[in-house]
């Protein structure tokens, strides 16, 4: 259903707000929603839902009935209201971005309007950020946020630019400026998870794309250039906390390594909890413990740290059991398996299975299902998957060109 432009105008007005706006902590992100869901209504009133809407919508009601079997005895309601506040907006977007979307211009408007808005919370981040910290600590500590996720929605930001560019889907020189700023961020950030997001989703889509060369000599190349890099950096001592943190990642998984040395406390404790949420599932298989049930678990033992579970697979089996871990997943295996399927069609298809496949990985180590920014590419590559399977049967060159027309071409 094609809408006017002023409903689509004032939609994607409201879609940027939220974007700037979930940026800045719980309440600027539901006042930026109000205002979204205000703007965008007209556009989805009448839309029906899709496999990812409703894997959204049926996570959400899970959600307010597990509220039911929760130990409210040791649940913090009010971040239970956070959590679902969190899903139901994740479930809107799902629903917009699906209607909003009809074409691959409409595709390419929403993932600059992505880098635009995180273009301005990069300037935000920076102007926060004191000159001694570059370099010498986790860019982002003294925000009012985490680390981790700075770095990998800039990693992911960074990675769908490249795509973008290398296709000649966009002017080059103002978003090459930007990806490289995203990369910069992502890497100062000093997150293991952004620095995989980022090496993997370039390196991995320029080898699979480029099919004339050859795949042992390019990542040859590559490991060479980034090693050089790094001495280049360790020099003058940039990096220096991700370097820390790589080598203590190494260290741990390392059998040749010297119990002297210690291991990443980090790492350890991630074990524990995965360890733990495994044992709380086994208590609750079928239904889990309840929203934010690992955590009341946690709190309930005492643990000196209580947190999530570090781990998006063990967090939904022990808060929403094999029914909730089944309406999350299914979605988003079935989108990988469609997008693998036309890799050869397209290159949309090619990087958007490669993007869900690092995703997927990516989520051994982060808890996603609540966050609307790692959500959004989700649901981006979910479109992209519909438009391809609509697309199967007409011939698809290797590259892409911003001249030729056509949907998804």
């Amino acid at each position: 259903m094609r809408l006017s432009l002023n409903k689509r105008t004032m939609s994607i007005y409201g879609f940027a707000i939220y974007l700037l706006g979930m940026h800045f902590g719980n309440t600027p992100s539901l006042m930026a929603f109000i205002v979204f869901a205000v703007l965008s209504f007209p556009q989805i009133k009448k839309m029906k839902l899709g496999m990812m809407a409703g894997s959204c919508l049926l996570l959400f009601l899970f959600s307010v009935i597990s509220l039911v079997w929760v130990d409210r005895a040791y649940t913090n309601m009010g971040t239970v209201r956070i959590l679902l506040v969190n899903l139901f907006q994740i479930f809107y977007l799902a629903v917009f971005i699906s209607c909003y979307i009809r074409d691959k211009e409409d595709i390419i408007q929403m993932i600059k309007l992505i880098a635009l808005t995180e273009a301005v919370y990069a300037l935000y981040i920076i102007l926060m950020t004191p000159l001694s910290y570059w370099g010498t600590s986790r860019f982002g500590r003294n925000i009012d946020t985490s680390k981790n996720n700075i770095s990998m929605q800039y990693a992911f930001a960074a990675v769908f630019l490249f795509f973008m560019l290398k296709n000649r889907l966009l002017g080059t020189k103002p978003y090459l400026w930007l990806m490289l700023l995203f990369s910069a961020i992502a890497l100062l950030s000093s997150s293991r998870k952004g620095l995989l997001i980022l090496v993997l989703g370039v390196l991995m889509y320029y080898i699979l794309s480029e099919r004339n060369y050859k795949l042992l000599r390019n990542i040859g190349i590559s490991i060479v250039a980034v090693v050089a890099v790094v001495l280049l950096l360790r020099r003058y001592n940039v990096f220096q906390d991700l370097e820390q943190r790589m080598i203590n990642m190494l260290n741990n998984y390392s059998p040749f390594r010297n119990a002297e040395e210690g291991t990443d406390v980090s790492l350890t404790e991630r074990a524990f909890y995965r360890r733990e949420a495994i044992a709380l599932f086994a208590q609750h298989p079928i239904l889990g413990a309840g929203i934010h049930g690992f955590t009341t678990y946690m709190r309930k033992i005492n643990y000196s740290h209580v947190a999530y579970s570090h781990n998006n697979f063990t967090e939904m089996l022990a808060d929403f059991g094999i029914i909730g871990f089944i309406i999350y997943y299914f979605p988003r295996f079935a989108v990988l398996v469609r997008l693998f399927k036309a890799r050869k069609k397209s290159q949309w298809a090619l990087f958007g299975a490669l993007v869900m496949l690092i995703s997927l990985l990516n989520e051994y180590g982060f808890v996603s299902f609540y966050t609307s920014y790692m959500q959004i590419y989700y649901i981006l590559l979910f479109v992209i998957s519909q438009k391809i399977v609509l697309l199967k049967d007409e011939p698809v060159p290797l590259r892409t060109s911003v001249k030729r027309k056509g949907v998804l071409a």
